[in-house]
């Protein structure tokens, strides 16, 4: 086993990047070769990014504080406003905005960073995740997500070290994607124990076909359309990647949130 592997938290986008291609895997979390893929952007898209990264600035100190700051850039000011608008006003809820929890379990690493935390006193917990992307949340895609399948359970398995009221069960446990640009689709995605149980099989899985391989044998995917959104396509084919997708709230390094298309099965 290689010893850079044993030390490694697992998040999903290092999951994901593993079952995108295997090779990128090795260069960003083994050989240490990462750049943001925002190099190589154009404006309009620097600018989506840059908002995407004030907002969820903003909704952390919302969250922790109360504070109302919206930067004065549009769209940012009418984004906050939906915020505020969409905020639960349940007073018994405990907010934890940018909350990271880690969780090793019998050798599986893993680690997530949840965007907001809601807890209730009957034991709910409300996982939010802010997405700012044009696109409209779709509760089939959100579903299958491995960004679903990681926090979920993570918040599940690790959950009680945060959570003012003690252990956290399965299904008390509730994911919610939303957009400031689409307000009125939300994605909510309960959660069972026995899909929790899925999970954990599933995880346990990938992370021991990652670990216990050999690091010369992390192959790179045969899918060419992948490498012409890659950033290490440069490195790999000679040529830069004529646009790289990144998504804005990145729990570790930049992975497409579109780019996925091996998930777990639900």
């Amino acid at each position: 086993m290689d010893s850079r592997l044993n030390e490694l938290f697992f998040s999903q986008s290092a999951l994901g990047a593993f079952l995108n291609c295997q090779l990128k895997f090795r260069r960003r979390y083994l050989d240490g070769l990462f750049w943001p893929g925002s190099w190589a952007l154009d404006a309009a898209g620097r600018e989506a990014l840059e908002h995407g990264r004030l907002f969820h600035l903003l909704a952390q100190r919302y969250f922790s504080s109360g504070e109302e700051k919206d930067y004065g850039l549009v769209p940012l000011q009418d984004w906050f406003r939906l915020l505020r608008e969409f905020r639960s006003n349940d007073p018994s809820l405990v907010f934890q905005p940018e909350q990271e929890l880690r969780l090793n379990s019998r050798g599986m690493k893993l680690m997530a960073k949840f965007d907001l935390l809601a807890f209730a006193p009957d034991g709910r917990v409300l996982v939010y995740d802010w997405k700012t992307s044009d696109s409209v949340p779709k509760q089939e895609y959100c579903r299958k997500h491995l960004q679903t399948l990681v926090y979920r359970y993570v918040v599940c398995a690790a959950g009680e070290a945060c959570s003012p009221y003690g252990k956290v069960e399965p299904e008390a446990v509730s994911m919610l994607y939303w957009n400031p640009r689409h307000p009125g689709t939300p994605v909510v995605l309960p959660y069972s124990r026995r899909q929790f149980t899925q999970d954990e099989e599933y995880l346990r899985k990938l992370v021991g076909e990652i670990v216990t391989r050999n690091p010369a044998e992390f192959f790179a995917t045969t899918d060419v359309k992948r490498c012409r959104h890659c950033e290490y396509a440069a490195v790999c084919l000679g040529e830069r990647a004529a646009e790289v997708d990144v998504e804005e709230d990145e729990d570790d390094l930049s992975l497409d949130w579109d780019s996925i298309d091996e998930i777990a099965p639900l």
